[in-house]
């Protein structure tokens, strides 16, 4: 992310390291558009640095705004893509640290007292929290008490 702050007129800039990170992504970006993405990466910092409108940025969100303003977008496509992928990854690897953090949670908590398949169950609940939030404590009462009954009408 740092290589597109446009702060000290993107003195952290670095196209290798972005041309890298559009290599990790062979399913977004094919082999031509890697090839394209230097070139563009260079036309795209040298307009962007005479540019007056893009002087104050201080984040590459407020850059990706900027682009969209200037209706530069379809000249720099592979740019805004690559830029767009930058400002998805932050959010993205958040959730994802999430997940395992919940996951780490409950193995180390429970891991000696449950199965997998419950361990899977109290995951989905515990990642999901905010939907199963949204279940009332009395429809699951029920819930579990016909349950119940209906264990107990079978043992008969």
């Amino acid at each position: 992310m740092a290589a597109f702050s446009p702060a000290n007129s993107f003195s952290a800039f670095d196209i290798e390291k972005l041309v890298k990170l559009a290599g990790f992504y062979p399913h977004d970006f094919d082999f031509e558009e890697i090839n394209q993405l230097r070139f563009q990466l260079r036309l795209c910092i040298a307009g962007v640095r005479n540019d007056e409108n893009f002087k104050n940025l201080r984040s590459p969100s407020e850059l990706s705004t900027m682009i969209v303003k200037r209706d530069m977008v379809s000249r720099y496509d592979i740019v805004y893509k690559l830029l767009k992928l930058v400002l998805v990854l932050s959010v993205a690897t958040a959730g994802v640290e999430r997940i395992f953090s919940a996951t780490n949670t409950i193995k180390n908590k429970l891991r000696s007292k449950m199965g997998q398949k419950f361990l899977n169950n109290c995951l989905a609940m515990f990642i999901e929290r905010e939907f199963f939030l949204q279940a009332k404590d009395e429809d699951i009462i029920k819930y579990f008490q016909a349950m119940k009954e209906r264990k107990l009408s079978y043992n008969l």
